[in-house]
């Protein structure tokens, strides 16, 4: 070592790249730490400015000023026994684990011979729900409420669902209870340091019995059992009402999941034309509570002060943050790339992420509905995913990350607004059928159970489009994603000529409510 550095010493040429190298390092560490200096000074400015137009707006960065507020204990459905602390840690033994494994035990079983399972009760498809077909695949599926063929479809299903009565009859005594919370109350829960890594324990449970609910009722209107119908329709009500109040983005679209499948099962009442006046007053009162436009406005709100705080958390640079993103082994060298990352990176990442989201889906939610933040957000997506108007930057990246999703989301509450307003003049027509003897020539003959005129077209703003159909029926439509009158035709598959899922991308035609089975 000595003679390396005597050899050193006598050759200038070596000392001279020395130096170099030196001021190299130097240099380029200096400017590494006056760009970081930058970078976190714009960082920090430009999410202070955004937290002040946050303010300005009159939205809230503290999630806790979105949760639920309480709703008292004897009024709320979900406080009932079957449904109680179903959200609870699934860790904990107990009665919320026992309550969770009975509902998930009707959860309808994965295909075990590569066929699809017949679809649940679906407006869309103006198709009644194959009963046959379907007791068929869960004999085959081994599910455990498997009905036996003696020929008729609808009582086998019936008869094979009686086993869970004690069930359907204890969540039909809560109907009295008008409100509906999830349990333990949101205020009193413990909400995890990353909250993007929170998930509602209760989801699996909810989606599983609300998908026996929809078959129950729409076995009980092709069996013309009106009381069976309408208990399992409300039921249904009530559980989209309590993941409605749920502050967060993933309950809006559980939501969604559970308003769709009731009105699935609404459009079976009608097409069996089973039910009293009173029957669909109730049904269209419980409709009336589901306002996707909240729904979907909620979740989105709660997305800005969960972006934020999870950039907090993510600023400690700590292995727990680091796991979340490289998974549970990861390497020295992807928390070392993590670490040299100037901190200002982080906020302005943030402030672009959350100003997109204000101005862009929030504003326009609450001022002007679901139709303009979906127009809107459309245009910025594009312009995201494409790099246009220099969307482009570091600043970007996560912004380009999470954005993509709210387009899917938006056109999901916009179809779910359009088939729930659809729903509930159905119920509309069908107490007026009993009342005067058969259905209006137009819609404006009708009216709410609240007195109000029908609901506007969500895509239109004008009045939802009817005609009496001869032979005794109707058609109600909404115009679709295209924005065009179709005369009431859905858009088909070209590949089955079956209906198209309505809230997918590149949907053409109608989205329609109407029995053409009759």
């Amino acid at each position: 070592m000595i003679k390396l550095f005597k050899y050193c010493l006598q050759h200038s040429w070596i000392r001279v790249a020395a130096r170099r190298v030196m001021w190299s390092v130097f240099t380029l560490v200096t400017a590494y730490f006056l760009l970081c200096t930058v970078i976190n000074w714009y960082g920090a400015t430009r999410l202070k400015a955004v937290l002040a137009l946050i303010t300005a707006q009159g939205e809230t960065v503290d999630i806790r000023a979105l949760l639920p507020i309480p709703v008292n204990e004897i009024e709320n459905f979900c406080a009932i026994e079957p449904l109680r602390d179903l959200a609870m840690d699934p860790k904990r033994e107990g009665l919320p684990q026992e309550r969770r494994k009975r509902l998930e035990a009707l959860k309808l079983p994965q295909s075990n011979d590569g066929k699809r399972r017949p679809a649940l009760p679906n407006p869309h498809s103006g198709q009644r729900t194959d009963l046959a077909a379907f007791n068929e695949w869960t004999r085959i599926n081994d599910w455990t409420l498997a009905p036996e063929n003696h020929g008729n479809p609808a009582a086998d299903l019936l008869k094979a669902l009686g086993k869970q009565d004690a069930l359907f009859e204890e969540l039909s005594r809560g109907l009295e209870r008008e409100k509906a919370n999830w349990t333990p109350e949101w205020t009193t829960r413990e909400l995890p340091r990353l909250l993007t890594t929170l998930t509602p324990r209760h989801l699996s449970a909810i989606l599983s019995l609300n998908s026996v609910l929809a078959l129950r009722a729409g076995a009980a209107a092709q069996a013309s059992d009106n009381v069976r119908a309408k208990q399992s329709a409300l039921i249904m009500s009530r559980l989209a009402l309590a993941s409605s109040h749920d502050p967060f983005l993933i309950s809006a679209l559980v939501t969604f999941s559970l308003t769709q499948q009731l009105c699935g099962a609404v459009w079976e009442l009608c097409e069996a034309q089973t039910g009293t006046a009173e029957d669909f007053s109730a049904l269209e009162a419980s409709l009336a509570d589901l306002d996707p436009n909240r729904v979907i406005l909620t979740g989105v709100r709660s997305e800005v002060p969960i972006l934020l705080n999870d950039v907090r958390f993510a600023k400690t640079i700590s292995a727990d943050f680091v796991r979340f993103i490289f998974g549970e082994r990861f390497h020295w060298w992807q928390l070392l790339l993590i670490q040299s990352l100037p901190i200002g990176i982080f906020d302005a990442n943030a402030a672009v992420a959350a100003e997109l989201e204000l101005e862009h889906i929030i504003r326009p939610l609450r001022d002007d509905g679901i139709k303009a933040a979906l127009q809107t957000w459309e245009r910025v997506d594009a312009s995201l995913q494409t790099g246009r108007n220099g969307w482009t930057s570091p600043i970007h990246i996560l912004a380009r990350m999470i954005t993509p999703s709210f387009r899917s989301v938006l056109r999901s509450a916009v179809w779910t607004k359009a088939i729930v307003e659809q729903a509930r003049i159905a119920c509309a027509l069908e107490r007026h059928r009993i009342e005067t003897g058969g259905y209006p020539e137009s819609l404006e003959s009708i009216k709410m159970g609240d007195g109000s005129a029908p609901p506007l077209d969500v895509m239109s703003g004008k009045p939802m489009l009817y005609r009496k159909i001869p032979g005794g029926r109707y058609a109600v439509w909404s115009i679709g994603f295209d924005c065009e009158d179709n005369d009431g035709k859905r858009g088909l598959n070209r590949d089955t000529s079956q209906p198209a899922e309505p809230a997918k991308e590149g949907y053409q035609g109608d989205w329609v409510w109407d029995f053409p089975q009759r």
